[in-house]
């Protein structure tokens, strides 16, 4: 090794790090203001705020409910939510925990996050949030009920049956 390649060694490291700090630094903020995306969504949905609400989902976003047929799209989401908003009755899931996944593309993040329910008891809540250039959006969302292992045959059982049942 030269005198040199030790002398400049630590400047590049340095420019190395720097730069690794800098996207750290990117995606922390990027990580608080997902937070604030998906806190405000929670708390728009609680506050019957369908504006705020529907706002912070991107125009072609997808919304999957806890029954086989809740897959909507926005229109169809917020056809379904017009009346229950319009009455205060929104719906109120508390975050428990939330885990964020960044992806290949500092533009696009995965989230799951577990979520507590007064009559549903615990969910999950998973999904993908985009930047558009200009801000955070909710692109997909999938609310999901959490099953305990101890009655999962059970429950299974009675969601078969109350398929077949509603199948004329």
């Amino acid at each position: 090794m030269t005198v040199s390649s030790l002398l400049f060694a630590p400047l590049f490291a340095a420019g190395e790090n720097s730069a690794f700090e800098d996207q750290a630094a990117q995606g922390d903020s990027h990580r608080v203001v997902i937070e604030q995306l998906l806190d405000g969504l929670h708390r728009a949905a609680a506050e019957s705020d369908a504006a705020d609400y529907f706002a912070r989902y991107t125009q072609n976003a997808h919304f999957l409910g806890t029954d086989a047929s809740e897959r909507w799209s926005m229109d169809a989401f917020k056809a379904y939510a017009e009346k229950p908003f319009a009455e205060g009755r929104g719906w109120r899931y508390d975050v428990v925990t939330r885990h964020l996944v960044p992806t290949a593309s500092s533009a696009v993040y995965g989230f799951d996050e577990l979520l507590s329910n007064e009559k549903l008891g615990l969910c999950r809540g998973s999904g993908v949030v985009v930047f558009d250039g200009e801000r955070w959006q909710v692109a997909h969302y999938v609310l999901s009920m959490l099953i305990p292992n101890s009655i999962a045959e059970s429950v299974g059982r009675e969601s078969a049956q109350a398929l077949e049942q509603a199948d004329p």
